[in-house]
């Protein structure tokens, strides 16, 4: 059941860099295994994008995972997902996304954020709605309860047991709920508290350069 207005997310999570209402437009490509919804705004203020299928199988691919959505929108302070597991075989959620100019951000354990909401999903759950969305962010804020991602393989044909989405470069990496000890998040049935909310600060106008000067985002041309 794929939501159809193309887009995604981006962003960076440097606080002294951000501060604007909106960041310009925002494109990118994304799945999860196996469930996520999109939304972006502040801390308050937040809206619904789309999101991937709510079934086992897949608009345009055997499973809920196989064939990414892409996603355009004009985006907030942060980008936000909902995504959470079938709690079976395997969990994951990954992307590419597009800043204005050019900048480029994929999902990995240094720019994301993850708060575990301890809210059961399952398959056929509805996205959450962006208010229930912006009452968990309000919940990790007032404790402080963000933590950083756990960190799986990159999107390589080698990589166990999704191998390579299409639509997302390589140097992307599979990412979920924090690991307790050495724990593996990725592979195996399980249930992390799931849903999750991942989260990601979009540089203000005019920030993007100075987080590329820092060596934060690389840059790519669209396909």
């Amino acid at each position: 059941m794929k939501t159809f207005n193309r887009n995604t997310l981006a962003a960076i999570a440097l606080a002294p860099l951000a501060g604007a209402a909106s960041a310009g437009i925002v494109t990118g490509t994304i799945t999860a295994d196996n469930h996520y919804a999109l939304y972006t705004g502040g801390a308050t203020n937040i809206a619904y994008i789309g999101g991937g299928e709510t079934g086992t199988g897949g608009f345009n691919g055997a499973y809920n995972w196989s064939h990414a959505e892409s996603f355009t929108f004009n985006a907030g302070r942060y980008i936000y997902i909902a995504a959470w597991s079938d709690d079976a075989v395997a969990q994951g959620l990954i992307g590419e996304f597009f800043l204005p100019n050019n900048q480029r951000l994929t999902t990995n354990n240094a720019v994301w954020q993850v708060f575990a909401t301890g809210i059961d999903l399952d398959t056929g759950a509805p996205h959450p709605t962006a208010a229930h969305l912006q009452a968990q962010v309000a919940l990790a804020n007032a404790g402080d309860l963000w933590t950083t991602p756990g960190q799986y393989m990159n999107n390589t044909a080698q990589t166990n047991p999704w191998g390579k989405i299409a639509g997302i470069a390589s140097d992307a990496h599979w990412i979920w709920a924090t690991p307790p000890g050495n724990a593996n998040v990725f592979v195996g049935a399980g249930d992390w508290d799931e849903y999750l909310v991942f989260r990601t600060q979009v540089p203000a106008p005019g920030a993007a350069a100075a987080l590329a000067g820092l060596g934060i985002l690389g840059f790519r041309r669209r396909r």
